[in-house]
């Protein structure tokens, strides 16, 4: 056990040198002159081109090269992207699983949408593969939906009862990821390189399992996909969707020749028409509805060299047949990278710009970086970033500086009070080769506004750091738990090698508590929420995977391990775990594995099928594996073609329990489970990739 108490206003004496002394970019006074002290939008279009043109100057007069960042995931989904050898690895999990009926009384029939997802805050769906109404699972593969019907006291028998195309043509370069449903309604996110937007399908599912028109909408936005993140949620009645767009490719495309052009194009939304097939991008552009103009955008809070608009879009599902869906966006210039979070009252994102450029031309003092390493950390020292507040009600934006940035969006969470807190990397601005500071960070209410407010040490708990290793985090109502591993995410090769074990350090939010460390029974490469307890899944070595619950009421500790023998898990999202529990603790937790040790790399672009391994929790806590639903086999009919979106960025694999059912999403196949004598057994399968009778809705499809 071990306690890391940090009195932060007295980490160094007055007068004494330190690195915040010497000169960074982020201190350059023409970037602070480009940044407002309030909240405040841009006057007018001559306002907006003298600010992109002043920071084009301050980059060509600083020397910096400047080139388009995109993570590598968007450059994938276009077909250029070199395939390494080993996948980064994906920690996203998930702090909730909501089980809760939603059940909506509409113009059509009585809609009941259980949520199946594992999301990370209760009362926001995100978007995955697989949802429900009513009894019906849709699931969403191949740029496709299918409908499967799984009727109250039927077990094992599922009915494919309809097929679409969401494409409207396999030749438009469309990338289809993430599905929600609201009542009967069934929403679609992808992106259009073609269109250069995002891409929402509208469409409704009727009461014999038939799919309806598709409402089409195009959403002017950079690439949207995220390695673990989604870019769309529903709260209520409303779709939220999170776009960005990279300010210098906007500069450059319309100001680089003349330096005097038409308006700029800013964020609008099209509602596709089949006649739009044969216009080009003008014409596109006259039939589009602006969702913002310039007097909409608020000018940055946050010195920036690499500016992006980021926009929050909310549109209202109930206005899919008027042109503009009912959306309200709000628009703010922010850094390069973010992170975005969605609660049920705001959404977050965190921005910041890239810290190379804040360290560059020899403004690094080896000499004091040298000094500095073990020592206490100088909080002034650390990059700033800024958070973003939008209200989903209204579009309210309020702001806060803060240090560092989240390791994802698992390490941010919001309490009942509104308390916002993170977990924050905070890396040196001064000495970039230096490993990241960690710090607990939580923000009142107060901190939040539209005038800009210096950073508070008192909101600031450090941490004890992992340095370099690899790391995940997660928050339950009380404490943050993260976790280090310096085995990364995969077994070891050789049999007879050992994974080291990770170590696992429990903060809780009362900060007169101590911080706890201990030793997980493995390594760790997945961290999740079940219920008043954390689950961990990691290896030892070859022989299978290691599935660990842990308690942290009182002295943290492992309640129970539990082996999965010769499987290795294969998917890394969030939605790839599932779990259902009792009001006596007792339950089930489902997730992917494959049995061949080289496929468990967790990649993000796993399009082969795995298995779903079921373990069962006691009323004690004791964790035991029984069995597996599925095979891991493609098993697609013969005639069946994938056209478009044949790589599953979100992967295809999925346990699912409702209805007092249990399921396993495998690839093309739904397979249904009973327990039986204490192992699970397959009672039913469904072939998605099937022929569709004559009379299906959408047969001629097939």
């Amino acid at each position: 056990m071990k306690q890391l108490l940090v009195v932060l206003g007295a980490l160094f004496a007055t007068g004494c040198v330190t690195g915040a002394d010497y000169a960074t970019q982020i201190d350059s006074r023409a970037l602070k002159r480009e940044t407002s002290e309030r909240l405040e939008t841009f006057r007018d279009e001559a306002e907006f081109r003298q600010y992109m043109r002043r920071i084009d100057h301050i980059q060509n007069n600083e020397g910096v090269f400047w080139t388009r960042r995109q993570d590598p995931q968007q450059y994938a989904q276009l077909g250029t992207f070199d395939w390494p050898s080993h996948c980064p690895d994906d920690e996203a999990e998930c702090d909730t699983a909501s089980t809760q009926d939603v059940v909506v009384v509409t113009g059509q029939m009585i809609s009941s949408n259980p949520s199946i997802t594992n999301n990370q805050f209760a009362g926001v769906d995100e978007g995955d593969i697989i949802k429900q109404i009513n009894d019906y699972l849709i699931v969403l593969q191949d740029g496709r939906l299918f409908a499967v019907r799984m009727a109250e006291g039927e077990a094992g028998e599922l009915v494919l009862t309809d097929r679409v195309n969401v494409y409207r043509d396999a030749d438009a370069d469309t990338w289809y990821d993430e599905m929600l449903v609201r009542n009967d309604q069934i929403i679609v996110t992808g992106y259009s390189y073609q269109m250069k937007a995002t891409e929402v399908s509208i469409l409704e599912l009727s009461e014999d399992g038939l799919f309806g028109d598709i409402n089409r909408f195009y959403f002017t936005a950079n690439d949207y996909y995220s390695g673990e993140n989604y870019a769309s949620h529903i709260i209520g009645d409303e779709f939220i969707i999170r776009n960005e767009m990279y300010l210098l490719d906007l500069y450059w495309d319309y100001f680089e020749d003349t330096r005097d052009t038409p308006d700029v194009k800013w964020p609008s939304v099209l509602k596709w028409n089949d006649a739009y097939i044969d216009f080009d991008d003008d014409d596109v552009r006259e039939h589009s509805l602006e969702l913002l103009n310039v007097r909409d955008v608020y000018r940055p809070v946050q010195q920036t060299l690499d500016p992006v608009l980021h926009t929050l879009t909310v549109c209202d599902l109930d206005e899919v047949r008027s042109d503009d869906m009912g959306c309200r966006s709000t628009s703010f210039i922010g850094g390069t990278y973010s992170e975005f979070f969605v609660t049920g009252e705001y959404a977050y994102i965190w921005s910041r710009d890239d810290i190379d450029e804040w360290t560059r031309r020899g403004s690094e003092r080896w000499d004091y970086c040298i000094e500095a390493e073990g020592r206490e950390a100088d909080l002034r020292e650390m990059a700033p970033s800024m958070l973003h507040r939008v209200k989903i009600d209204g579009g309210r934006l309020s702001f806060a500086e803060i240090l560092g940035e989240p390791r994802n969006q698992f390490g941010m969470t919001v309490d009942g009070d509104g308390v916002f807190r993170a977990m924050s990397l905070m890396s040196s601005k001064v000495c970039r080769y230096a490993d990241p500071e960690f710090a607990l960070v939580t923000l009142p209410e107060r901190r939040f506004g539209t005038e800009a407010q210096n950073y508070k040490a008192m909101d600031y708990r450090l941490l004890p750091s992992l340095g370099d290793a690899d790391m995940g985090n997660r928050f339950s109502e009380d404490e943050l738990v993260y976790y280090e591993n310096t085995d990364h995410n995969i077994v070891p090769w050789d049999k007879g090698v050992r994974v080291a074990p990770a170590r696992i350090t429990v903060v809780p939010f009362d900060s007169r508590a101590e911080i706890s460390e201990l030793r997980a029974p493995h390594s760790a490469i997945r961290l999740e929420v079940l219920g008043n307890e954390f689950v961990l899944t990691g290896y030892r070595d070859t022989r299978g995977l290691l599935v660990s619950n842990m308690e942290t009421e009182g002295e943290p500790s492992f309640v129970s391990t539990t082996r999965l023998a010769d499987q290795y898990e294969s998917e890394g999202r969030s939605h790839a775990f599932n779990y259902l529990l009792e009001d006596d603790g007792s339950g089930l937790l489902g997730l992917p594995t494959v049995t061949v040790l080289e496929d468990d790399l967790r990649d993000y672009w796993r399009s082969d099928s795995s298995q779903v391994a079921f373990m069962e929790r006691d009323a004690e806590g004791d964790l035991s594996s029984i069995g597996e639903l599925g095979d891991g086999e493609e098993n697609v009919y013969e005639a069946y073609e994938c056209e478009v979106s044949c790589v599953d960025w979100y992967g295809n694999s999925r346990p699912v329990f409702t209805n007092g059912r249990i399921f396993a999403l495998s690839g093309t196949q739904i397979v249904e489970g009973a327990i039986q004598h204490g192992r699970i057994r397959e009672i039913g399968r469904l072939n998605l990739t099937v022929p569709l009778s004559g009379e299906a809705g959408n047969a001629d499809i097939f």
